[in-house]
């Protein structure tokens, strides 16, 4: 089905004009503005006005590729820590959500507190976004929620509620970091790579997502194992996002 859209959905006008292909753009225009029922000025198409603010015949534009992440030794330092934050964040929050039935009580009631507490969680990301930055947040959540999944399975079993409980904290930390890193990843890479950088975390991050069944597998072999990699891997993602440069309040590089 998602092959069909390459001949369904058209070309970004923005991607054609910055590749200075103007008529094409203006061609798909032409047809979103009639299936909208919109008329466009002609000053929008006028040859005096160019749709790029660079004209390319005067101007060569650097192509810029993933490559570009890994250019500069610093730029290089951040994208491989950003990666992994990535991977760790998608590991553990799939992991946590795919392994609600290793928890006691009720499955159901399980599974429905652990989508609950996603909505708290990206409320609680907000607030500490723009009153605390980044970086900080990103650390102390990783940390106690990898803390929180480590201590989980090695409550007693008597007092079950409080498994149940840690692990729900270790998944509401997990939701809000996961809304952080989008911002803080977006605010770190330069201006020219930016969507190649987002791009390339979010492919990055579904290594996490694919492993993560496989380790809820280990479980069979000692119940506490996929926790006890979940929160180590949370806790060295959040030690690692330290090294990562604080951008509230900065300029976008």
């Amino acid at each position: 089905i998602c092959i069909s859209f390459w001949w369904l959905i058209p070309e970004s006008p923005r991607c054609l004009i910055s590749s200075n292909r103007h008529k094409e753009a203006a061609e798909i225009l032409r047809k979103g503005a009639d299936i909208a029922n919109v008329t466009l000025g002609d000053e929008v198409f006028h040859d005096t006005i160019p749709l790029s603010q660079v004209d390319e015949k005067s101007k060569k534009t650097e192509v810029y590729t993933f490559v570009a992440l890994f250019r500069t030794p610093n730029l290089r330092k951040w994208t491989i820590n950003i990666f992994f934050n990535w991977i760790v964040n998608t590991l553990v929050y799939y992991g946590i959500s795919l392994n609600t039935s290793a928890l006691s009580g009720n499955v159901y009631l399980n599974f429905a507190i652990s989508g609950a507490v996603e909505i708290p969680a990206y409320v609680v990301s907000i607030f500490i976004l723009n009153r605390f930055g980044r970086r900080w947040p990103l650390c102390l959540l990783l940390l106690l929620g990898g803390v929180a999944c480590i201590v989980a399975f090695f409550i007693p079993k008597n007092i079950s509620w409080l498994t149940t409980t840690l692990a729900m904290t270790g998944k509401f930390c997990i939701t809000a970091t996961f809304g952080i890193i989008y911002i803080f990843s977006a605010e770190i890479f330069p201006t020219v790579v930016r969507q190649i950088g987002i791009g390339m975390s979010s492919m990055s991050a579904r290594v996490g997502g694919i492993v993560a069944p496989f380790i809820n597998l280990l479980g069979a072999t000692w119940a506490p194992m996929p926790y006890v990699i979940y929160g180590g891997a949370a806790i060295a993602a959040g030690l690692l996002a330290l090294l990562l440069p604080e951008t509230m309040g900065k300029k976008l590089p």
